[in-house]
């Protein structure tokens, strides 16, 4: 059997369709996301209809052999090889047990490995396809647009589409006067992967960002207490918020005003120990709540995900020790 044809098969196929479909949701005058969603959706009807994916419990294990096929063989034997060995064996020990059935939910009678690989194929690129349609939308919205499919593909990007030529060419084509958008990748610091997308030119936003900057000053308004404990957490709290959050807390919360630190002893100096010991420190839990609350709303319109989270964590502590200081055990 060839393989190579029953993928180009299955690929034309599927082209021929989305571009049909993107022609039919333009000339109904529907908008980009509406087309691209229902087509998605209209490909995902299909492989889950397809026999692999009412069946997918009994060729799980074969498919699982299929999507890692690069790791029993080299790239350019992976697919026939795989075929021919191990899901070979795979099918012919799952078919042994149980029966696949189809949409009607009837046992099928001499269901083939031939048959069995075509649908296999076909299900497993119909879910490339699906997924390439959500990763490469941008450019099928230029496509969309300009009602010109002449370059249209549905091959894969390495990298964002936006940085690919082809990209590149048909916006400059499309919209000559433009400025051409581009992607930076980003690694948070977790080791997600995200895209920045640049739309306007990056001189111009510079410009702007430092002009909203000049004339829009960070209102500093924390009061010493609220100031203390946000320090806690930046600088004597072993805890998950990232030093770009730190940093931005520590700019948020302004001078410190109080300069005790510097006459005396730290073991007696009162701020120094509210920034070391933070939630922990002796005083009034209600008070600390207070703290709590009003720090979050005034970092509420900033990007702190972390300080966020780690703050709710301990205004439920504070909570749960209220409540054993009002009903206590006995």
């Amino acid at each position: 059997m060839d393989y190579d044809y029953i993928l180009k098969k299955v690929f034309v196929k599927a082209e021929y369709f989305i571009i049909k479909q993107f022609k039919e949701f333009k000339n109904d005058d529907r908008p980009f996301p509406h087309a691209i969603d229902r087509i998605r959706f209209q490909l995902s009807e299909k492989y889950y209809n397809n026999l692999i994916g009412k069946n997918y419990n009994l060729f799980e294990s074969c498919y699982r052999l299929f999507c890692f096929r690069n790791d029993y063989y080299s790239n350019t034997t992976s697919i026939s090889k795989i075929i021919e060995n191990e899901i070979k064996t795979e099918f012919e020990l799952v078919t042994k047990v149980n029966r696949a059935i189809d949409k009607n939910y009837k046992a099928i009678d001499n269901y083939g490995f031939n048959r069995f690989i075509y649908d296999l194929i076909t299900y497993h690129s119909l879910q490339k396809i699906e997924e390439r349609l959500g990763k490469n939308s941008d450019l099928y919205e230029l496509f969309y647009d300009s009602g010109d499919y002449s370059s249209f593909t549905l091959e894969f990007f390495d990298g964002h589409v936006i940085n690919s030529e082809l990209y590149r060419a048909i916006f400059s084509k499309i919209y000559p006067d433009k400025f051409i958008p581009f992607a930076i990748k980003n690694v948070n610091d977790y080791g997600n992967l995200n895209w920045t997308i640049i739309r306007e030119n990056p001189q111009e936003e510079l410009q702007l960002n430092e002009e909203k900057v000049s004339s829009k000053k960070i209102s500093q308004d924390f009061e010493s207490d609220e100031q203390l404990l946000v320090l806690n957490l930046c600088l004597a709290e072993k805890n998950e918020i990232p030093i770009t959050e730190k940093f931005k807390l520590i700019i948020l919360i302004g001078e410190i005003k109080d300069i005790s630190i510097f006459h005396g002893s730290s073991s007696k100096n009162v701020a120094y120990h509210k920034v070391i010991n933070g939630i922990l420190r002796k005083g009034s839990l209600k008070n600390m709540v207070t703290t709590i609350d009003n720090i979050f709303v005034k970092i509420t319109n900033y990007d702190l995900p972390l300080t966020k989270q780690t703050l709710k964590k301990h205004r439920a502590t504070i909570i749960s020790e209220q409540i054993k200081t009002m009903y206590p055990k006995k």
